[in-house]
């Protein structure tokens, strides 16, 4: 099961809040007089750590968001540049062939058998 990103950065939050309330709780109405400020100063940097973690995880979620726009935007160009060129390759009164590196035919579009320097044991090789 994946953990996102934002419930990671929910949990934490709650988690840090809590451990803050705690320590807010345990200092109680405030310092008297001639009583140490360690407690309050424990709070706050619990504080201070709960908004840092929610900003990085906030940010991080943030750029996860945008990769993942950006993987999508890039994949649809690439189908559509895929569907221009077979449309290109299959409709084009030229004859065309892809081959592969052994010299064999991958794919011939149809107007290649007609193509005036093919010879007959080329096209009988193709293989649409």
């Amino acid at each position: 099961m994946r953990l996102r990103w934002a419930t990671l950065a929910r949990a934490t939050v709650v988690a840090l809040l809590a451990v803050t309330t705690i320590a807010t709780a345990l200092v109680g109405s405030g310092p008297a007089r001639g009583a140490s400020l360690l407690p309050w100063l424990v709070a706050l940097a619990g504080l201070g750590i709960t908004l840092l973690v929610y900003l990085v995880l906030r940010t991080a979620l943030r750029r996860e968001r945008s990769a993942l726009n950006s993987v999508r935007k890039n994949v649809a160009e690439r189908d559509r540049a895929e569907e221009r060129f077979r449309d290109a390759f299959e409709t084009s009164p030229i004859g065309m062939a892809m081959m592969d590196l052994h010299g064999g035919f991958v794919k011939v579009n149809r107007a290649f058998p007609r193509s005036p320097a093919i010879s007959p044991r080329h096209s009988s090789r193709r293989a649409c």
